[in-house]
């Protein structure tokens, strides 16, 4: 049993060959074995990282989500002829 690199136009993809024990036939059977080591330090990056700066993300949400609710009246007040700051200000 060996393993062999695959092709560029297999990029990523790891072939294991197994070569059979009967003798009769010397064929080879190829079974494709992906590697997950890339995606699962990928992910873990990326919990790292959200976990790590929660704060800001947490308030970066809320400040979005409240901009959204808020949105329609100060369109309300821009309607009412007052410049966009003041109905901000008065919101």
């Amino acid at each position: 049993m060996y393993l062999r690199r695959a092709s560029l136009r297999e990029q990523a993809v790891f072939t294991l060959v197994i070569r059979t024990r009967n003798e009769t036939s010397p064929g080879l059977i190829e079974e494709h074995v992906r590697g997950y080591a890339l995606p699962v330090i990928a992910a873990g990056v990326i919990v790292a990282i959200l976990y790590l700066g929660r704060v800001f993300f947490i308030t970066a949400i809320f400040a979005v989500i409240i901009a959204l609710i808020l949105e329609p009246f100060v369109g309300l007040l821009t309607r009412v002829r007052l410049p966009r700051p003041v109905a901000t200000f008065f919101v």
